[in-house]
């Protein structure tokens, strides 16, 4: 099947969050498409959209629970994708992933412990430690020439100190596009191991992850790491189903399951609704096609982006996509504040995309743009950039 990944839509009047919040700044023009917020400008696989129409044309929209063939669906995926081999009665349906983080948060750890996050980051989780009343333990990721790394010798200080209770991993990273590797990821899992630290992985752009790299789910390294890890996961991201609210948090330790679902008990929570676990059903069972064809329009984005940067404006750099559809820009070269650049890419250029003092430490002069889009936006958004720096040097 041929899928649509040209097609530019106007979301404007919809109720899109981001297409909202433009309008909070004062733009309205239908020419200007966001490059914020972690979502698709791409309309859903046929496949979902077809096959919620034929399910709410026979369902009642009524109480419900998650069925059998959800928990095999989830259970097959990861272990025909990755390798992650798990009981069904280790998933435990969620709502969104930010609902998980905070359940995670108050479930593994007491007021005023540490929660270690590396930076930049996803403000999520920023903000859920602090909200939480934890105290957040900063550590800085290494970046040279637009290539992040761990600073390991700074990261087992970190988690030996008495009040490190957990880590939130981001793999793949959001914003900085790292798709960690099997090593990277074997010696921070060791890490914690050795410190008694609880491993909170969100995991959630792992479907993403571009040609050429491969995600390894970080509780499939050993036994001993799997024991304390917590994953969250979903398809909210890869299949643009983010406004379903619908996670799926795989905790094979029975303890550490036991101790998520009583926090999230006390919360609250329950199991998201019907609609959003039929539609992940139908993702993982028939949206595969429509996926690889992403992925593929996704890498020839981060391509042509990655080139007109190095040709037509070398002053801005870009860290390498290896995951997410999140590209990570560096501004600093220009010499402008981070308030200067913000109001610069607003006004001047007409462009609407997230400022990296959002995303912690590290994150000031840069900027996440969205990529999961019709190139011809991207075409566009190039242009109105490479105009806009030109017109800071006369």
């Amino acid at each position: 099947m041929q899928y649509d990944f040209t097609t530019v839509l106007n979301r404007f009047g919809t109720g899109s969050t981001k297409w909202e919040e433009m309008k909070k700044y004062g733009i309205t023009d239908s020419s200007i498409v966001p490059l914020s917020n972690a979502e698709m400008e791409f309309d859903n696989a046929p496949e979902i959209k077809q096959g919620l129409t034929d399910y709410i044309g026979k369902a009642v929209l009524s109480y419900y629970d998650p069925q059998p063939a959800y928990f095999e669906t989830v259970k097959e995926w990861f272990s025909r994708r990755y390798g992650f081999e798990f009981d069904v009665s280790a998933i435990v349906p969620n709502p969104s992933i930010h609902a998980a983080l905070c359940t995670a948060i108050m479930a593994y750890s007491e007021k005023d412990d540490g929660v270690l996050v590396m930076q930049p980051t996803w403000p999520g989780f920023l903000g859920s430690v602090r909200n939480t009343g934890r105290k957040l333990i900063d550590h800085p990721l290494v970046e040279k020439d637009c290539v992040y790394s761990i600073d390991f010798g700074l990261l087992e200080q970190q988690l030996a100190g008495e009040d490190c209770k957990m880590i939130l991993l981001c793999s793949p990273h959001n914003p900085v596009g790292r798709c960690w590797t099997k090593e990277e990821l074997t010696k921070i899992g060791e890490l914690c191991v050795k410190h008694d630290v609880i491993i909170v992985s969100d995991e959630i752009h792992a479907d993403l992850t571009m040609p050429g790299y491969r995600h390894y789910p970080i509780a499939t390294l050993s036994p001993e790491i799997a024991a304390r890890t917590v994953t969250f996961t979903g398809a909210s991201k890869a299949f643009n189903l983010a406004g379903l609210d619908t996670s799926n948090v795989i905790i094979t330790d029975e303890d550490l399951r036991s101790r998520f679902r009583k926090t999230r008990r006390g919360e609250g929570f329950s199991d998201p609704n019907m609609l959003g676990l039929k539609a992940l059903e139908l993702a993982y069972t028939k949206g595969e096609s429509w996926l690889r064809a992403c992925v593929d329009t996704i890498a020839e984005n981060a391509r042509y982006v990655t080139e007109f940067l190095q040709t037509e404006i070398p002053q801005v750099r870009c860290t390498k996509l290896e995951a997410t559809y999140l590209m990570w820009l560096d501004f600093r070269q220009l010499g402008l504040d981070e308030k200067a650049l913000e109001k610069g890419l607003m006004e001047d250029a007409h462009l609407f995309m997230d400022d990296g003092y959002y995303f912690g430490i590290g994150g000031s002069c840069f900027v996440r743009m969205n990529i999961a889009c019709p190139k011809a936006v991207l075409v566009t958004a190039m242009g109105r950039l490479r105009d806009w720096v030109l017109s800071l040097q006369k």
